[in-house]
């Protein structure tokens, strides 16, 4: 079973007027991802 993603538009970069901004910032932004949570460490202290 294929399983769709909804709210998603596929960009042809060739095509899009902002393709010279995006190639701009893809060049110089570095893939990152954070994540926070609350740790209890009261049985390490």
């Amino acid at each position: 079973m294929e399983k769709k993603i909804t709210g998603y538009t596929t960009v042809d970069i060739s095509q899009w007027h902002r393709k010279e901004h995006f190639e701009a910032f893809q060049s110089v932004a570095q893939c990152t991802y954070n994540q926070t949570v609350q740790l209890d460490i009261t049985a390490f202290l």
